[in-house]
């Protein structure tokens, strides 16, 4: 299988990442050739990107484009929520206690509190690049910010702008029986599958140690889905 770069167009290797795959199968072990494939693929990508595009990028002084993250928010508080598990949104608050209690999560879960992050609370990816990689046990440099940029929608290999997940419904296709959600968020143990996902929408029969959902995100998709095409100059 040939595989190139997006941002140069060159083709790079396959086959360097299967020691570190290796080391990380107790945590990934996807259970088809094609899913071990795909993971070899992108750890190839991230370092080959990191090594050759990236340096190439920074080394022709053209910072047009590339690393755009459109306006971004300086919010400390609502970066610190989402360091603790405090959004509101279970399915993130899951996934950002398993990580700051194991130094773990799911590929899945990453992607998703990485989009609610960049794309919900228009965080600068960065600070969630730095909180990955100061708690995550298979940081991996390359893979790393690549990962991020991948979700924001900047980088050399970047996810389109207008890809952002939700949340709710997240969490109800990957853990739909809330079971992830329970073991990690202990304030929504008794709750049932039809509202472990969304706990708000029992109002006053919410758990009142659990926090309502920090911003609304419907209306930050589009709020994010702005800000992107004026940074595109659409």
């Amino acid at each position: 299988m040939s595989m190139r770069c997006k941002n140069c167009g060159e083709p790079f290797p396959v086959g360097q990442a299967y020691d570190l795959f290796e080391l990380r199968r107790s945590h990934i072990l996807p259970t088809d050739a094609d899913a071990v494939t795909s993971t070899v693929h992108m750890e190839d990508a991230g370092v080959f990107c990191s090594r050759k595009c990236i340096s190439d990028y920074l080394k022709s002084g053209d910072k047009s484009g590339l690393f755009d993250l459109g306006s971004v928010r300086d919010d400390e508080a609502a970066l610190e929520a989402w360091q603790r598990g405090r959004t509101g949104y279970p399915i993130v608050d899951a996934g950002m206690r398993e990580l700051w209690t194991t130094g773990w999560m799911h590929n899945r879960v990453r992607m998703i509190v990485a989009s609610f992050l960049t794309k919900d609370l228009l965080v600068d990816w960065r600070h969630g690049e730095r909180w990955f990689w100061d708690t995550l046990v298979d940081a991996d440099p390359a893979n790393n910010v690549m990962g991020w940029q991948w979700v924001s929608g900047s980088g050399a290999d970047a996810a389109p702008y207008f890809r952002v997940f939700n949340p709710v419904l997240q969490g109800e296709k990957f853990d739909p029986d809330g079971s992830y959600i329970k073991r990690w968020v202990r304030e929504l143990v008794h709750l049932d599958a039809k509202h472990v996902h969304e706990p708000a929408a029992l109002g006053l029969l919410a758990p009142s140690d659990y926090p309502a959902p920090m911003v609304d995100h419907a209306a930050e998709r589009n709020e994010a889905l702005l800000r992107y095409k004026k940074a595109s100059g659409q």
